[in-house]
């Protein structure tokens, strides 16, 4: 996990590369795949929920179509607008960060659902057994289409074949 402190000054310190970095730069540690942990360095705070959406933020506004920001901001805002453990399932169900999501940290996310009243104690098992069925739904639905694709690539080369031997 990179380290990164934000000082009073607003600017944000990579530990690891021992750099000044921007928003920008923590947009490619993610997408790299990297983990993150933002730390205030006066209070020892971690913000780094705050940090990330400020990242979003910029990568979305910047040279986005003005009614591509709205639509995106107004859906975000209406599909949380219960509670966010249905948010997470429409996540799943759309695919999007799944391949990061491990069993411990679905818990983890279900649990502080719980503590703020986003889900009953009761409902956790039954919660995170839809989800699980939802995230191998979602990886059976992706398998398949890579099969499709290589059946339909081993087609095109069976056909490239069959047509090499007619000569």
């Amino acid at each position: 996990m990179r380290i990164i402190k934000r000082y009073s000054n607003r600017r944000l310190y990579d530990a690891k590369s021992s750099q000044v970095i921007h928003l920008e730069d923590i947009a490619e540690y993610i997408k790299q795949g990297e983990e993150i942990k933002v730390i205030d360095n006066a209070t020892g705070e971690d913000i780094t929920s705050k940090v990330l959406a400020q990242t979003f933020l910029k990568l979305v506004t910047r040279n986005k179509s003005e009614d591509f920001k709205v639509f995106l901001f107004s859906s975000l805002i209406r599909e949380i607008k219960e509670n966010l453990s249905n948010f997470l399932v429409r996540l799943i169900q759309g695919g999007i960060g799944t391949e990061l999501l491990s069993p411990e940290r679905l818990t983890k996310i279900v649990e502080e659902f719980i503590g703020k009243g986003d889900l009953e104690i009761h409902e956790k098992e039954k919660y995170l057994k839809e989800i699980i069925i939802k995230m191998n739904l979602q990886q059976e639905k992706i398998l398949e289409l890579l099969s499709k694709k290589l059946l339909n690539e081993n087609k095109e080369i069976i056909w490239d074949i069959e047509i090499d031997f007619t000569f």
